[in-house]
């Protein structure tokens, strides 16, 4: 029966008159329109500092002592999960999908494959599962044999090490207290899971940013009549998103020097869109095959670097759950709205940015 419907439709739509296809060309080939510049300028500010402003909350709150502020911090963990989620799946997919299933692409480009943004996105899942699981693999090895080195040093006395700085226990060839379980079965050295948290935290960056420059770049390219809600509706798309990434930083252990370097290059790279679209407002067409494509492709293999990450590093009822499970229904009730909350905030935004 659906069948049927959509062959009607497109019986129909093949019978449209010359006159209405020039339309559609002409609208795929002009689309300007009244534009204000002064507010254009005005945002690439106002962006930039509720960009990082969101982005260094989680450190702030880290860097108090209080145990309502370090709660804070735990509960950002969770905010930040349902926002990578949510930002993977509804903002930065959603949008590749409207560029790759474009009217205005060339019919064989849409007939050769039907989900293009679902496409390259798999791709992009399944290089970083193979990016994952060689890095985890590299990484092993290398502090295994820095543990070697360092074991190797040091002079056995009755069960115990000696070295220039202490006496410590040898440790057992098979224990269990150096290891831990990683998600491929296998077993990671616990100095190492420091560093695969920042190498979680650097896709989440990369994906993120890579997807604010084509958030910038829509924004710097409205038109004055749909200008103001795009804004506000970006404004919470970037604050919510700087909450989500500053958090996963705090959980990597970041020193304060480097968290700000990262908030600072997320907090660019929206309003670096917005200069470009500034810039190219008058002479771009938003609806030519190569910005279509290629913003397209570009968001589409974002989406699929940060889904991957957000459901294999950043799980925070994983990495929370023991904590979590010990806590009364009051606090899990706090967590879990936190989680709630934040993806509810970001389905509403993705529904005008």
């Amino acid at each position: 029966m659906r069948a049927t419907s959509a062959m009607s439709v497109a019986a129909a739509a093949t019978m449209a008159t010359t006159a209405s296809a020039r339309e559609v060309v002409i609208q795929c080939d002009d689309r300007k329109s009244k534009y204000n510049m002064p507010l254009a300028i005005f945002s690439v500010f106002v962006i930039f500092l509720v960009s990082v402003g969101g982005f260094m909350l989680p450190a702030y709150f880290n860097t108090k002592a209080s145990r309502s502020f370090r709660f804070g911090v735990t509960l950002c963990t969770f905010l930040s999960y349902a926002v990578l989620l949510t930002v993977g799946f509804v903002h930065i997919l959603g949008d590749a999908q409207l560029f790759l299933s474009n009217p205005c692409l060339p019919e064989g480009f849409l007939n050769a494959y039907p989900t293009w943004a679902t496409l390259i996105c798999v791709i992009a899942i399944f290089i970083s599962i193979l990016l994952d699981f060689y890095g985890h693999t590299y990484l092993t090895k290398l502090v295994r044999i820095g543990t070697k080195d360092k074991e190797s040093e040091m002079v056995p006395i009755n069960g115990f090490t000696q070295s220039s700085d202490a006496i410590v226990p040898v440790p057992e060839e098979n224990g269990d207290a150096e290891l831990l379980e990683d998600v491929f079965e296998g077993d990671i050295p616990s100095e190492a899971s420091l560093d695969v948290k920042r190498a979680a935290v650097t896709f989440i960056e990369v994906s993120v940013c890579t997807h604010s420059v084509p958030v910038g770049l829509a924004l710097g390219l409205e038109n004055a009549e749909n200008f103001v809600s795009l804004f506000i509706a970006i404004i919470f798309h970037q604050v919510l998103e700087g909450l989500g990434i500053g958090a996963a930083v705090v959980d990597a252990q970041y020193p304060l020097r480097n968290h700000i370097m990262l908030a600072g290059f997320f907090g660019i790279t929206a309003p670096l869109g917005i200069v470009i679209g500034i810039v190219l407002h008058h002479s771009l067409n938003q609806n030519s095959s190569g910005y279509l494509i290629g913003l397209g492709s570009i968001n589409a293999f974002a989406g699929g670097l940060l889904i991957y990450v957000a459901f294999e590093h950043m799980n925070a009822f994983r990495s929370k759950g023991k904590w979590m499970r010990s806590q009364g229904w009051q606090v899990q009730a706090v967590c879990v709205g936190a989680f709630v909350l934040a993806g509810a905030l970001m389905l509403v935004v993705g529904k005008y940015a």
